[in-house]
């Protein structure tokens, strides 16, 4: 059973996690040549975003509003971990566009989801390997930025727009699906709703 209450633990979380990106920018912007605040910072707001989804899942504190402020407070951050590292990266430049095409297209499933017109997909294997990589490029150069070349940098962000790009494509298509689902069923939203 899914709980109706907004604004519990887990949600506070996720909030958290959101007001931690300016202060990770700035430890980024501040630091040099290492990046040993900023990566602790990035690393609490993982352990943060793990420590919501395992309460959110032990003690029934799921919602609609958890389900998509969960996702968004740890695509923002790693999105503003990605535009940091291109900040200083600029030959890494189109990561960063294919990644924000990308989250923008994921943001208008979002709002349809919150205008009830369809539901928002279960990640998929590509999605949680995606992250996991970007979790691990992300400490990687954060740590150790000054080591890596051009090329490191790019091989880098390569695999993982590459992982990005086939997520995405198979989570359109389950959201395609859904929505399609919706289509032949007028009345199972409303069902879901009073569930």
């Amino acid at each position: 059973m899914k709980s109706n209450r907004s604004l519990n633990i887990p949600n506070i979380l996720s909030l958290f996690r959101i007001c931690m990106i300016p202060v990770f920018v700035y430890a980024y912007a501040t630091e040099r040549p290492t990046h040993y605040f900023a990566f602790a910072i990035y690393a609490v707001s993982q352990g943060t975003d793990a420590l919501d989804g395992y309460i959110a899942r032990k003690y029934n504190m799921i919602t609609r509003l958890g389900r998509v402020l969960d996702p968004l407070a740890d695509k923002m951050m790693s999105f503003t971990a990605l535009v940091c590292i291109v900040a200083t990266h600029a030959y890494i430049w189109w990561a960063a566009v294919v990644m924000f095409l990308k989250e923008v297209l994921m943001g208008i499933g979002v709002v349809l989801h919150y205008k009830k017109i369809a539901e928002v997909p279960s990640s998929n294997i590509f999605g949680k390997l995606s992250t996991i990589y970007f979790y691990l490029m992300f400490i990687a150069v954060l740590l150790f930025d000054k080591d890596f070349n051009g090329t490191v940098m790019i091989v880098l962000c390569a695999v993982g727009v590459t992982l990005t790009l086939v997520a995405f494509v198979t989570y359109a298509a389950d959201f395609i699906r859904l929505i399609k689902v919706d289509t032949k069923k007028p009345d199972s939203r409303q069902e879901r709703d009073e569930a």
